[in-house]
């Protein structure tokens, strides 16, 4: 997997192998901005033969019994569980996770292997019966109705969950028949190597998984517009979502995970406590890297100055690490700085230390303000004065994504008539933007997301279509 100079290499028949392009992309700490790595970037005559590796073996891969396919899984999640900490320790290096938050990355996606494993197991057919119609005589045509895996599918993953985000493409994927080829994001593809050696030990058949790494601004377009591509998973920004879909054109179907500004609507008579330990949580997790992580609170003005008083109070407990790289954390600083500029006052203001920006919390945040509108994607949590209901929810309607809200109250049936009006993909009642359980359907609306919903027996569905075969009898 590794060459003698730290540089990565790309997986091919289920073999490591050196590009002969002699390009790099380095992988920088975000703790130093120190090298930890390079990744080669592959040649179109090196793609080509990826995907034609992949190609070969879904003609051989789809045939293998759901059993089997099954095991091979399994034994990769059991992998995977014996090789914890040394995929934690590298979440921790590449990206900067915390411990905690490493692991539970690393457990989440073994859980997940294994409940889409299940999930497959247990997704039916269906059969048709002629004689609904008139002039069919009963049992003459019986139809019988399966899904069938697609093909080769291309899984673009990103940073911030560089081996969950790989699972969630990977297991469907490969349990429906399919094959896969991976593209992991340069920072955090350490991570996500290592993980697909796990499935290597596990036994899987050489082509079934290949990957492809490289500066996405050199092979990216060759690598998404691929003849061989039957369907393009994707977890990323909603501009280089956006751009991917204009290159297919609609050719392959897509399954697109994209920005989100989720923001969240507190009443009167929420309660405080809990919104302001939900408000942290989902806005601080992993420096608020995260495309559900809460980015826009709008507030009654009865109880904006105890919920924020309440939300500093939590906020200053929690001790960051750095953000993914400089770039993002002078993005961040420029945000914060703006908001000041447009009137909005500084409740907490964390201490910026390299590429760390300790939690930071401002209120009276208004539409003149860039953060207001814009995704932080960073350790900021921006209150906003709720003077009326319905002009909130008509700012989280006309917002360029819609991934999901959230809404504090202890009025339920005011919290469902919210939610009726809210157009987002998801709408959380007294609890934090999120994603999961793994089970739950996963949605993204507008730059938000691409594709069906996603989850486990959604994502298989997403990357299967349906296939009738009609038995005519004589009767």
């Amino acid at each position: 997997m590794k060459a003698s100079d730290n540089t990565y290499q790309f997986l091919i028949d289920n073999k490591w192998t050196d590009s002969e392009s002699g390009e790099s992309v380095d992988i920088i700490s975000p703790h130093d901005n120190s090298v930890v790595g390079k990744l080669q970037t592959l040649t179109n005559d090196e793609i080509d033969k990826v995907f034609g590796s992949s190609y070969r073996a879904y003609l051989e891969w789809k045939e293998l019994p759901l059993f089997e396919r099954a095991q091979i899984l399994n034994k990769a999640a059991d992998i995977m569980e014996g090789k914890q900490e040394i995929m934690a320790k590298s979440l921790e290096e590449e990206i900067g996770k915390s411990k905690d938050s490493a692991k539970n990355e690393v457990k989440r996606s073994i859980d997940y292997i294994r409940f889409v494993v299940d999930a497959a197991r247990n997704m039916t057919g269906e059969i048709f019966y002629g004689d609904a119609f008139e002039g069919f005589p009963k049992g003459s045509k019986i139809g019988l109705m399966s899904r069938v895996p697609l093909g080769v599918i291309l899984a673009i993953s990103p940073y911030n969950y560089p081996i969950n985000l790989s699972i969630t493409k990977i297991a469907p994927a490969l349990i429906a028949g399919n094959t896969l080829v991976l593209k992991p994001a340069t920072q955090g593809a350490i991570a996500a190597l290592n993980m697909v050696d796990c499935f290597i030990e596990a036994g899987l058949p050489k082509g079934v998984m290949n990957t492809i790494t490289g500066k996405s601004s050199k092979i990216g377009d060759y690598v998404v517009t691929h003849k061989r591509v039957a369907l393009l998973a994707f977890t990323g920004s909603s501009e280089t979502g956006r751009k991917i879909a204009k290159l297919t054109g609609g050719r392959i179907p897509l399954l697109m995970e994209m920005g989100g500004k989720d923001s969240s609507i507190v009443l009167g008579d929420a309660d405080l406590e809990m919104t302001a330990e939900q408000l942290v949580k989902g806005g601080l997790s992993f420096c608020g890297q995260r495309c559900t992580a809460v980015k826009r609170v709008f507030v009654d003005p009865k109880v904006i100055d105890e919920l924020a008083k309440l939300v500093v109070e939590r906020a200053k407990k929690v001790k960051l690490g750095p953000l993914v790289n400089t770039a993002q954390k002078d993005f961040v600083v420029s945000l914060i700085e703006d908001a000041k500029k447009n009137g909005a006052k500084v409740n907490l203001e964390g201490k910026i230390d390299g590429n760390s920006i300790q939690p930071t919390v401002i209120s009276n945040v208004t539409e003149k303000s860039k953060i207001f509108h814009e995704e932080q994607f960073g350790p900021v949590i921006p209150l906003s004065r709720m003077d009326d209901l319905d002009k909130a929810i008509e700012w989280i309607n006309n917002s360029q994504y819609a991934l999901q809200s959230s809404i504090y109250t202890k009025d339920i049936d005011k919290a469902f008539e919210i939610a009726e009006k809210l157009d987002t993909g998801s709408v959380q009642i007294n609890g934090k933007s999120d994603r999961g359980p793994d089970n739950f359907p996963f949605i993204g609306i507008r730059d938000s997301g691409i594709g069906p919903a996603q989850g486990t027996k959604e994502t298989i569905r997403a990357m299967t279509r349906e296939k009738i075969i009609v038995l005519n009898r004589k009767l």
